[in-house]
């Protein structure tokens, strides 16, 4: 009796189906973190956006992945500036995507044919599809959108005797903030404006943008000292449509065509007194 119930146990075993394999739960899987600018209220003129995922990505999805879409649903068509080699960073979780520069400055025959890709007074939707994958070949877990309402074109560069700082206490660790007179890009505003002490010597400490990058947040790794800290300000820093502290984007354009890097401001130092 014990001898046939195991061989129709073994008939049972052999006629079942290998069971399928385990899916990933969403929270394995990666996640658009952010698009920036994180501002909804961008230049017409807006030069780039950034990507960015909570886990490397597989490269040359954006052009089927991410769309620009107008207020009425439909796909604003050749917005991004086609290239060979997608731009990511080293970790490869960021995606730089450009606008169009031949569409965003005027003058240009793609601009005067086309149009620029944003329209003042209109709204778009930047949708990256959850068919993108991870590094491991995994699609993203959701579909991700970012809403853009466009203003105004801008056409002048950011101007860092505008911004108002805050002054840190000696002895503390509390944060350096700095208000900026419009938001900036992203990437290059956390990459370009560095804090120095006294003599030259950069400071450790981790920096952050808020408020749309209307804001630039420095927390120091270890407490002020009693003196003056300087805020290095580099002269390639950009605003959202490509204006640096240098000069503006539009600025051949705006001088008739004639160079302008004569004209060119340099890096800008601003002193912070700490007490």
């Amino acid at each position: 009796m014990t001898g046939r119930r195991l061989a129709a146990v073994t008939i049972l075993l052999i006629g079942t189906a290998a069971p399928a394999p385990a899916r990933r739960a969403p929270s394995d899987r990666a996640l658009v973190v952010a698009v920036y600018p994180s501002a909804r209220l961008v230049p017409s003129n807006l030069l780039r956006i950034y990507v960015e995922f909570s886990s490397p990505m597989q490269s040359d999805w954006a052009p089927t992945r991410v769309q620009l879409l107008d207020d009425e649903g439909r796909r604003v068509e050749r917005a991004f500036l086609e290239i060979d080699e997608e731009l990511w960073d080293p970790a490869r979780r960021r995606l730089t995507m450009l606008f169009d520069p031949g569409r965003v400055k005027r003058g240009i025959r793609s601009n005067v044919e086309m149009g620029a890709p944003l329209i003042e007074g209109h709204r778009y939707l930047i949708v990256v599809d959850s068919g993108w994958p991870d590094a491991r070949g995994v699609p993203l877990a959701r579909t991700f959108s970012h809403e853009l309402v466009v203003g105004p074109f801008d056409g002048t560069s950011p101007d860092p005797r505008r911004w108002t700082l805050s002054a840190p206490r000696a002895g503390t660790r509390d944060p350096l903030v700095v208000r900026f007179d419009e938001p900036l890009d992203h990437a290059l505003a956390t990459r370009l404006i560095t804090v120095l002490n006294e003599s030259g010597t950069r400071v450790g400490g981790n920096t952050r943008l808020s408020t749309g990058d209307a804001e630039w947040v420095f927390t120091p790794a270890s407490p002020w000292r009693v003196g003056a800290a300087h805020l290095h300000v580099s002269a390639s820093l950009e605003d959202l449509a490509g204006n640096s502290v240098a000069r503006e984007f539009d600025s051949d354009l705006k001088h008739g065509g004639r160079s302008v890097e004569r004209e060119s401001r340099a890096d800008v130092v601003l002193v912070v007194p700490v007490r």
